[in-house]
């Protein structure tokens, strides 16, 4: 197990290393000044000398079986495993998974993944993975430092477009838990700011993954900022304060595209906003209240923090 300490002052640190003289296992603790989450992930690939590399966030869990079930799946000699999770609240974090039929792991081709990951980004983060180390060594696979949002996106996008071998395994082996006061759950500029670390992607995918990089290329950018606009229907208090939001960083031009995305919520939705930006707000109200805790911001606190270039993200 290796841990990096992204200069934390809560006494992480010293509790790693109590951890890391007491276990029977070997345990590496890292400790540096704060940088990122990405810096933090790609110190950690450094310092990994062991044949597979998974993802851990400390605040999350995984289940019993994670290292049995993982260590299964490898003598299929695949470069890239991926799993399931599943998103619970602390409180229900005992209740076993309802795991799906026919686990697997079964071969996948790589833009296949590239097809399905497309269809629901949300469904997979970096978490979900089992990777060959001297696969992400070869293509010196890294995560992107300076964005806030969207480089486990990125991330994906490497490791599905450059894998030889992908095994999926249909089986739920971590939980990802929500917390109230997180930092999803603040709305900020950055959601939109950071499009374009994906919009960037597009020419990269033209010469690594050229049969996906059109679908790529009209759907992904998209598909985030319809993500991004649902959040701002439960985040500003007033429909002034949202159809501000949705003209400013250009709504109708990506919801156009969504037209005919294959997700059913995401095209009807889209088709309702154009229609009827009130109504739609009404909507994403009545199913989303419930599930998506926000807090509430006003568009005028945060309209200075988005970049001047936001036109860069259209086409």
């Amino acid at each position: 197990m290796i841990f990096v300490d992204d200069g934390s002052h809560d006494g992480t640190g010293a509790a790693l290393e109590k951890y890391k003289s007491r276990e029977s296992f070997p345990i590496t603790v890292f400790h540096q000044e704060n940088q990122s989450v990405s810096a933090a992930r790609n110190m950690g690939m450094e310092l990994a000398h062991g044949r597979y590399i998974t993802f851990i966030d400390v605040d999350d869990a995984v289940s019993p079986d994670y290292i049995q079930s993982l260590h299964d799946c490898i003598k299929m000699n695949a470069d890239v495993y991926v799993f399931l999770s599943r998103r619970v609240r602390q409180a229900e974090r005992n209740v076993p998974a309802k795991q799906p039929d026919q686990p697997g792991p079964k071969p996948v081709g790589s833009i296949t993944q590239l097809h399905q990951f497309i269809e629901d980004p949300t469904k997979l983060g970096i978490y979900n993975l089992l990777l060959k180390r001297s696969f992400l060594a070869s293509y010196t696979i890294r995560y992107a430092v300076g964005y806030k949002y969207y480089e486990d996106y990125d991330f994906l996008l490497q490791v599905f477009a450059q894998a030889d071998k992908i095994e999926q395994l249909n089986k739920i082996l971590y939980d990802y838990i929500l917390r109230e006061g997180s930092a999803m759950n603040r709305f900020t500029a950055d959601r939109i700011n950071c499009l374009r670390l994906m919009k960037e992607k597009e020419k990269w995918l033209d010469e690594k993954a050229p049969d996906f990089a059109p679908e790529f290329r009209r759907w992904f950018v998209a598909r985030l900022y319809w993500s991004v606009l649902w959040q701002a229907a439960l985040t500003f208090p007033t429909l002034k304060e949202f159809e501000q939001f949705a003209s400013y960083t250009g709504a109708p031009f990506y919801l156009k595209k969504l037209s005919s995305y294959p997700d059913r919520l995401v095209r009807i939705s889209s088709r309702v906003f154009l229609v009827s930006r009130p109504l739609y707000r009404l909507a994403v109200q009545a199913a989303g209240r419930s599930r998506s805790r926000v807090e509430t911001v006003h568009f005028r606190d945060i309209r200075k923090d988005f970049h001047q270039h936001i036109d860069y993200y259209r086409d």
